[in-house]
């Protein structure tokens, strides 16, 4: 029943498309800082971890503002943010900042990105990890248990397509320039999918 319903298959087309393009490329990034920016693997690995900084400060103010603001706007925000983030990864980004007459290095701006997408998925993943529960509150297991495993599923997914699109590239700094902008676009492709989920705003409230 639940896999039948329309807003819960929404919900779970969503968590896939999440799972690609946010745990797809995510192993990916130290792979990218070290062979395409020559950065060292100690950088390669603490330029991750703003993510996670904007994972975190972004889904405690967020959690606390969803009676607010319901579930989509959080939603669409949130993928926008990772979207452009991931975009700006393949080069763009660096571009931008030596555009506006930013001095950082390259470390730095990878960083900032990387805490974008942070920021965008604390934005986003509360509010989809709520969107559908209200609709069967006595299924709360089995909607948790789903939700999971397709964004899991969609993890496996991004990273097999990743490593097709990098192995068929002519070049490395090609293929991930590729990859970020083929997923950046998959995210904001995504967004249709929210306004079949439950808005989680009821009127008179």
């Amino acid at each position: 029943a639940l896999l039948r319903s329309k807003p819960f298959l929404a919900a779970n087309l969503y968590n896939m498309m999440v799972g690609a393009g946010v745990f797809g490329i995510f192993p990916f990034l130290p792979l990218y800082a070290t062979s395409i920016h020559k950065l060292s693997t100690l950088v390669s690995g603490m330029i991750l971890t703003p993510r996670s900084l904007g994972v975190i400060f972004a889904s405690a103010i967020t959690s606390f503002l969803l009676k607010r603001w319901g579930y989509r706007w959080p939603m669409i925000l949130g993928l926008s943010i990772i979207s452009f983030s991931t975009i700006l990864l393949g080069g763009q980004g660096l571009q931008l900042v030596k555009t506006m007459g930013i001095h950082l290095g390259v470390a730095e701006i990878l960083a900032i990105l990387i805490m974008g997408t942070g920021i965008g998925i604390g934005i986003a993943l509360p509010a989809s990890n709520n969107a559908c529960i209200e609709l069967m509150p006595e299924k709360v297991a089995t909607i948790t248990g789903l939700r999971g495993m397709f964004r899991y599923l969609g993890g496996a997914f991004g990273i097999s397509l990743v490593t097709i699109i990098l192995h068929s590239s002519p070049s490395p700094a090609n293929g991930f320039k590729t990859t970020f902008i083929f997923f950046g676009l998959g995210l904001l492709f995504t967004i249709p999918l929210v306004f079949l989920m439950p808005a989680g705003k009821k009127r008179g409230r």
